[in-house]
């Protein structure tokens, strides 16, 4: 199988909003990439806030 990520990164002091907000367009970018020839494949979408706070999703 083949995947595809999405990374995106906030700033350790985002608010808990401004990292749920920055997650869901990560989650919306991939979306958008898992189309045509990409269709078939498993996307995973990841967000950091500082070096120890992490989302992750697979699509």
């Amino acid at each position: 199988m083949n995947d595809l990520f999405e990374l995106k990164r906030v700033p350790k002091s985002a608010s808990d909003a401004e990292f749920s907000t920055k997650f869901e367009e990560c989650k919306q970018q991939l979306r958008g990439y898992l189309k045509g020839k990409y269709k078939k494949w498993r996307g995973v979408a990841v967000c950091f806030r500082g070096n120890k706070d992490y989302k992750i999703e697979i699509l």
